[in-house]
């Protein structure tokens, strides 16, 4: 009979993520891990985020997986202000329009892995932060 192991959950702490931020180093990695942090999102949620999405302080969001619409998010100052902040290139926060959507996304996990590494937390990746 086989048996199914349930994957441990393992949150991360606020230092491990005070360490993660630290080791951004474009205004880009800083949203999205703060934008992880605040909402435990999918990254596949995450890269397809519009700008419209941003309705004063909150965010509303349908998860792309299941379409199901997601309660708003209150969003703290300084994901509000790492938004804003980022370079308007069409509208929508991670990924431009003029490329194809699946080579972004290929790309933004592939970056986001030395990011972990420098930031040398262990077993550090965006989904432990569905659970943080």
């Amino acid at each position: 009979i086989p048996r199914w192991r349930v994957a441990e959950r393992k949150p991360y702490s606020r230092e491990q993520v005070e360490r993660i931020l630290a080791a951004c180093q474009t205004p880009e990695e800083r949203a999205l891990i703060l934008l992880f942090r605040e909402t435990g999102m999918r990254i596949s949620d995450a890269m397809f985020l519009r700008r419209d999405q941003l309705q004063g302080g909150l965010l509303l969001v349908q998860a792309r997986k299941n379409g199901t619409e997601l309660p708003p998010f209150e969003l703290s100052s300084d994901l509000r202000t790492a938004l804003e902040a980022l370079p308007e290139q069409g509208p929508r926060y991670f990924l431009r329009e003029e490329q194809r959507d699946d080579l972004q996304v290929r790309r933004w996990y592939r970056k986001l892995h030395p990011l972990y590494q420098r930031s040398g937390v262990p077993d550090a990746t965006s989904h432990r932060f569905r659970h943080t």
